[in-house]
């Protein structure tokens, strides 16, 4: 049942069964010792992590209007491993704001949806409106993860709105 946890045991017939439960994906080796001293070691055991649970997505702000940048998405296990062992679940990119998705960082092709690679994306973005924005990445089965706030200001002035009220009267 995984629920109490030991780390002794004792040879019946010269043979024992060890349950081991790892929650981070690494590689391993187990170790046994007694007295005398006699020990012996495992080979190295991989401990992969398990499918995507959720999403992480960075949120690099303030970012500044009608220039693109990136963002990382990166898929998490229920324990929060990242899940290099995934290179096929597609995420859907949504925002709460103006901005579009594109495929690279020539921001000319627009795109929402990205592959995950070794379990992360890069992802292209660009909003013309100064506002806040959230990113949020999802995939099927209701696996998601939202981005921080991330604050669009405006660009640099490019041009000046004069209003003109006519006619006028000469002298005032």
């Amino acid at each position: 049942t995984y629920t109490t946890v030991k780390s002794t045991y004792t040879l019946s017939s010269g043979m024992v069964t060890i349950y081991i439960k790892d929650s981070t994906a690494q590689t391993i080796t187990l170790s046994a010792t007694s007295a005398g001293p006699k020990s012996g070691t495992s080979g190295i055991i991989t401990i992969n992590p398990a499918g995507v649970n959720s999403y992480v997505v960075t949120s690099h702000s303030p970012q500044t209007a009608g220039t693109g940048w990136s963002e990382v998405v990166t898929g998490k296990d229920a324990s929060n491993n990242t899940v290099t062992n995934d290179s096929s679940t597609v995420i859907t990119m949504t925002n709460t704001g103006a901005a579009s998705f594109y495929t690279d960082g020539t921001y000319t092709t627009v795109k929402s949806t990205y592959t995950l690679s070794s379990g992360v994306a890069t992802i292209y973005v660009m909003d013309s409106t100064a506002q806040t924005i959230t990113l949020t990445a999802t995939s099927t089965g209701g696996k998601s993860g939202t981005s921080g706030v991330i604050t669009v200001n405006p660009g640099a002035i490019a041009s000046y709105t004069i209003n003109a009220h006519t006619p006028q009267v000469a002298g005032t």
